[in-house]
């Protein structure tokens, strides 16, 4: 299958046209990653997200509030999902570590790139950013209701 036809099936082709899709492809670039192998870690420079095609990868964060900082499981990456857009959007460092489950295939989409891209397709841009934000809102809730779930405290009568 090309970069095009992956791309055209992922969550972020929704409203996307052809030509949408065909520069996407163009500036994508494949990468492969190993079981146990980091995609990137913690504190590093989050200058490119990844559009995860094979393989399963786990997001990870240090809890520090022991000696030996441990590493949390916060979600499991599979496949057709988006990871490390939140330091691609923000323009800082990652938040957290994403170590493969399995071996891996992704794309990923460097910052520069994209921005090129962008300042020729507004447009494209703005369907994009659209998908993405869609993609961090779906999140967002379900950790708020993970979160209600398990901290929440009724009153009781």
């Amino acid at each position: 299958m090309s970069i095009y036809d992956e791309l055209a099936n992922s969550i972020l082709a929704k409203d996307l046209t052809q030509n949408d899709l065909h520069d996407l492809a163009e500036i994508a670039r494949e990468q492969h990653f190993y079981k146990d192998e980091l995609v990137f870690s913690e504190n590093e420079e989050g200058d490119k997200f990844y559009l995860l095609m094979e393989g399963k990868v786990c997001i990870e964060r240090r809890i520090m509030s022991t000696i030996i900082p441990v590493p949390k499981l916060i979600v499991t990456v599979k496949k057709g999902q988006i990871f490390g857009e939140m330091a691609f959007v923000e323009k800082t460092v990652r938040s957290a570590t994403a170590r493969c489950k399995s071996n891996v295939r992704v794309l990923f989409f460097v910052y520069n790139d994209l921005k090129q891209l962008f300042s020729r397709n507004p447009e494209l841009a703005n369907k994009l950013l659209t998908n993405m934000a869609g993609i961090l809102s779906k999140r967002l809730r379900r950790m708020n209701d993970q979160w209600l779930n398990t901290h929440a405290r009724f009153p009781t009568t």
